[in-house]
């Protein structure tokens, strides 16, 4: 895509070169080698770990676990955001007008969850 003409993005897209001149010119030169070390590690844990709840619990319930964790990533921001452990205000994310939808999305997920995994809505489907 770097190499494409024309006046798109302003000049801001991704530069698979500068990505790689970033990666091994960076100082310390082991800092980003690791971070990247690590995320590959926790994501490989994170699949592996899901693997394991579809073969033993089903696809309905690690469906479930996935649609909570945008609810607790979202919860664990706005604890970062009005507790000492964001550094107060520095980490997180604010309560702001679009807060109110994503209560209700929440409200109606936690409502629904239990129900999906129940099978109240008849079979479950694993």
């Amino acid at each position: 895509m770097q190499f494409l003409p024309g006046p798109e993005g302003e000049g801001i897209h991704e530069d698979s070169l500068e990505s790689w001149h970033m990666l091994t010119h960076s100082l310390p030169r082991w800092a980003i080698p690791a971070i990247l070390a690590a995320n590959s590690l926790t994501l490989l844990g994170y699949n592996v770990a899901g693997m394991f709840v579809t073969s033993e619990l089903g696809a309905v319930t690690r469906t479930v676990f996935e649609s909570a964790r945008t609810l607790f990533v979202w919860l664990g921001d706005l604890l970062l955001f009005y507790t000492p452990l964001g550094l107060h205000g520095k980490l997180g994310e604010a309560w702001d007008r679009s807060s109110y939808i994503q209560a209700r999305r929440a409200s109606v997920q936690g409502c629904l969850m239990p129900t999906r995994s129940s099978g109240a809505f008849g079979r479950p489907l694993s």
